[in-house]
């Protein structure tokens, strides 16, 4: 009897060193790598904070130069080649209309300026960059005034590729396309300028040297191989003042406060008017010039920020 319990025991025992080490494998994992979560969009969205959209102005329409940036023609993308129209002007068309939102906010649109989806912005195929046009929702008659300054949208059904702020104010923000009539307002006294590259390459450009600047209208030829260059050497004449309402330039828009701060020390070298770092709810940095209250001085400001690469500056009335 005793020989059988010891036996028993042993087995028992047995049966128990086993479970324990079968337990203690099967609660231990080996080499598993940690888990990296990608925080950047992988879809494009709407944002999650909402906004009043029609406290946000359209932009008024302004003499444009044209340059390099954002205009080379042909470009290739998905394997179809796109030629830019020689001109903006007389342009209508109509058909669908989409917007982009969250993926693409702080990135760089095609001529080097930083995407915000709550200005008044536009990517078309084959404008000219910058250019202006009115788009109209064909079913609600309503209309923005946009800046085009990107290019796509890149499928065959869709015309003009809106930010999500314009396209909330047109209506269609939930709906995602809508129908719409887009029509040039670039005003006619646009410089063209005389040495866009034209040449095979594939979008997006995300890097540009500008040129010289025409003299045309009476400024000097300033060489520039950074976007943000400043030149010193125009003088703003000295004229009357004629009162106006107050307004003021945003002249950049910046993810890194540090970048508009830089913005701001080197324009405040060469205006006669404040220049200021405004930061909004949304942690986005906006450099603003003003506010002005003659049009002598914001002509003067506007050819001064046109010789040191900011040609199209939005005006915040």
């Amino acid at each position: 009897m005793n020989y059988w319990m010891s036996c028993c025991r042993r087995y028992y025992f047995v049966v128990i060193v086993v479970l324990t080490l079968l337990v203690g494998a099967c609660s231990t994992t080996v080499g598993v790598a940690p888990v990296e979560i990608d925080s950047t969009p992988t879809q494009d969205d709407a944002p999650s904070v909402d906004r009043d959209v029609s406290k946000i102005p359209d932009v008024i329409p302004q003499p444009v130069v044209r340059t390099q940036a954002g205009n080379k023609s042909p470009y290739t993308v998905f394997n179809k080649t796109y030629t830019l129209l020689p001109d903006s002007k007389g342009y209508q068309k109509r058909g669908y209309a989409s917007w982009y939102g969250t993926k693409f906010h702080g990135r760089n649109t095609a001529n080097g300026e930083v995407y915000d989806m709550w200005q008044m912005t536009a990517a078309h195929k084959t404008l000219p960059i910058p250019s202006y046009v009115r788009v109209t929702n064909v079913h609600s008659n309503t209309s923005v005034v946009v800046r085009v300054n990107d290019r796509g949208p890149f499928h065959s059904d869709r015309i003009i590729d809106l930010s999500y702020a314009a396209a909330k104010k047109l209506g269609f923000a939930d709906s995602g396309v809508a129908l719409v009539e887009v029509i040039d307002v670039t005003p006619n006294s646009f410089v063209s300028h005389p040495h866009i590259e034209s040449s095979s390459s594939t979008f997006p450009v995300t890097s540009v040297s500008l040129p010289n600047m025409p003299t045309s209208a009476g400024l000097p030829s300033v060489k520039k191989t950074d976007p943000i260059a400043l030149a010193s050497s125009a003088s703003i004449p000295v004229v009357e003042k004629t009162t106006i309402p107050p307004i003021t330039l945003q002249v950049g828009t910046f993810k890194q406060k540090s970048s508009a701060d830089r913005l701001k020390d080197k324009l405040a070298k060469i205006l006669t008017v404040p220049v200021t770092v405004i930061t909004g709810d949304n942690h986005w940095h906006r450099v603003h010039v003003g506010p002005i209250t003659d049009k002598q001085t914001i002509k003067a400001t506007k050819s001064r920020l046109s010789v040191n690469g900011i040609p199209s500056p939005y005006l915040i009335k």
